[in-house]
């Protein structure tokens, strides 16, 4: 049995560990190796999270246990488990032993020890790390070691140590994957709702995502298409000239003042109006953020006048209920005192509102206001998904 590690180990781990990464199943294979390095021992990674006021503990990994014995704590024992409470208190980054956490006594007395530890494996040693903690989830490696194994708790805190800077953006990397999986998740279904072709776009038209509408028009491509380099084009030059235009605007790429809205003609000479606008949505979690300033294309057959969905604002500009309301009154003519009355709410609630929907859609007077939104409501509609685009 071994009391340390090699470099040419660690290197393997740290390997191991940025694979995970990128592939949260990968965490099971780092619980593995770091298992046949060190049989006898146990290893887990655990997520504690906090779910409507109530706690409790995920165990994505772990390598060394009796299955059974990991389903009962599970199923049984985990609330009972007053190493939870001891873990809160820990420094993030900090290898701890377990020996210097609690004394044998203490241990002793402990259900916890008597009910699950001692038959699992007689572990009354170990060492551990929390690699990450927030308001809502704590992410903690632990390794649990045998009392005839007690001389390796040193070597394991020492390893984890030095894994513990890597552990942590391994984790990081699974967080921002995460958010941007459910971020794309979103705005690919949310796009899927709008009547017409849509499309999110970033510098130079980068395409972020699009609807099945326009993704069906890319496929003609006579109208738009998609480069290999990803980029959205229009196929005639003078409507590629006018939505350079529009997009730079919307970008808000110094000196561009373009209009945001243009009339096209498909190829079935229908007319269909494009509206280029402003996306100023934001990360709803400190993992992942918008990369960029990004815009919104929208291709809609001419002459449908329908009101903007309210979902669609607190979607893509994170407007709230309340914002919406008032905007979209503001936006029908009404003005602030009336849309105040509309709304059964005082006229500083409703100025208070109005001012942060402002902020948030990026205008500055109601005329402007005003204005985006007669670009954006003939042009959105809620449907059913499996629609197909008149275009």
């Amino acid at each position: 049995m071994r009391n340390g590690f090699s470099d040419a180990t660690l290197l393997d781990l740290v390997e191991l560990i940025y694979a995970a990464g990128s592939d949260p199943n990968g965490w099971e294979r780092l619980a593995e190796r770091i298992n046949k390095e060190m049989p006898g021992v146990g290893f887990a990674l655990g997520c504690s999270l906090l779910v409507e006021g109530q706690g409790f503990v995920q165990h994505p990994a772990s390598a060394g246990y009796d299955p059974d014995s990991i389903k009962s704590l599970v199923e049984h024992y985990q609330q009972i488990n007053p190493y939870e409470t001891l873990h809160k208190a820990l420094p993030v980054g900090k290898a701890i032993k377990a020996t210097s956490l609690v004394t044998r006594d203490w241990l002793e007395r402990q259900v916890f020890y008597h009910e699950w530890l001692k038959p699992a494996g007689d572990y009354t040693h170990g060492a551990g790390i929390v690699i990450a903690r927030d308001h809502r989830r704590q992410m903690r490696i632990a390794i649990d070691i045998p009392d005839r194994l007690g001389h390796l708790e040193e070597p394991c805190a020492q390893l984890l140590t030095r894994l513990g800077p890597h552990l942590a953006r391994a984790f990081e990397l699974n967080q921002r994957l995460e958010a941007a999986i459910a971020t794309q998740h979103v705005l690919d279904n949310l796009l899927d709702r709008i009547d017409g072709a849509a499309a999110i776009l970033g510098r130079n038209g980068h395409v972020c995502a699009v609807n099945r509408q326009a993704e069906a028009l890319a496929r003609v491509a006579t109208l738009i298409k998609i480069t290999p380099t990803n980029r959205m084009t229009f196929c005639k030059p003078a409507y590629e000239t006018a939505f350079q235009r529009a997009l730079a605007a919307a970008l808000g790429a110094a000196g561009s003042n373009g209009p945001c809205a243009f009339l096209i003609e498909d190829r079935d000479g229908g007319k269909a109006n494009v509206v280029v606008l402003p996306l100023r949505a934001t990360s709803s979690g400190a993992a992942y953020a918008v990369a960029g300033a990004q815009a919104l294309l929208i291709i809609r057959e001419a002459g449908k006048a329908v009101s903007a969905p309210a979902d669609v604002l607190r979607t893509l500009y994170r407007v709230t209920h309340a914002e919406a309301a008032v905007v979209l009154q503001i936006a029908a003519g009404l003005s602030l005192a009336e849309a105040a009355d509309a709304l059964s709410v005082s006229r500083s609630t409703a100025r208070n509102q109005l001012t942060a929907a402002m902020a948030k859609l990026g205008v500055h007077r109601q005329a402007e206001l005003v204005g985006l939104m007669a670009g954006l409501a003939p042009r959105l509609a809620l449907k059913d998904p499996g629609a197909q685009s008149t275009l």
